[in-house]
């Protein structure tokens, strides 16, 4: 994962490296799905690939990415397929989905919410 490391020393901190430095994550990206086709990376790796304009603009937002990475290469290098923050909800047709940017926990507590809202419903119902 020395190349995943080597993007985030690389990351520029400047406009003025942005698009060199992005080309290069680019390269990157392609080299470790061809030499890795079977590690599904996290989303979150491909982001940190194209937010480099971002990061340069923000820098708690560049903390938090490079942390992120961070975990994602300590757990690859553990040998830990690490897992995506973010959800994807299969919607629409043939099991194409949309991602959405929240956490698993709140997915569940809405969908907990709406579950129990259903037996509501029912309750009532059969009270009737």
């Amino acid at each position: 994962m020395t190349l995943l490391r080597r993007l985030i020393a690389s990351s520029p901190t400047t406009e003025d490296g942005i698009d060199a430095w992005t080309a290069e994550a680019d390269e990157v990206h392609r080299t470790l799905v061809s030499e890795y086709p079977n590690v599904r990376l996290p989303v979150e790796v491909m982001h940190y690939v194209h937010d480099a304009d971002i990061r340069v603009r923000a820098p708690e937002f560049a903390a938090t990415q490079d942390l992120k990475l961070e975990s994602y290469i300590r757990d690859l290098e553990s040998g830990v397929l690490p897992h995506s923050d973010m959800t994807r909800i299969a919607l629409g047709l043939f099991g194409k989905g949309v991602t959405l940017g929240c956490s698993t926990t709140l997915l569940w507590v809405v969908g907990f919410l709406i579950l129990l809202g259903l037996v509501a419903v029912l309750i009532v119902r059969g009270a009737r």
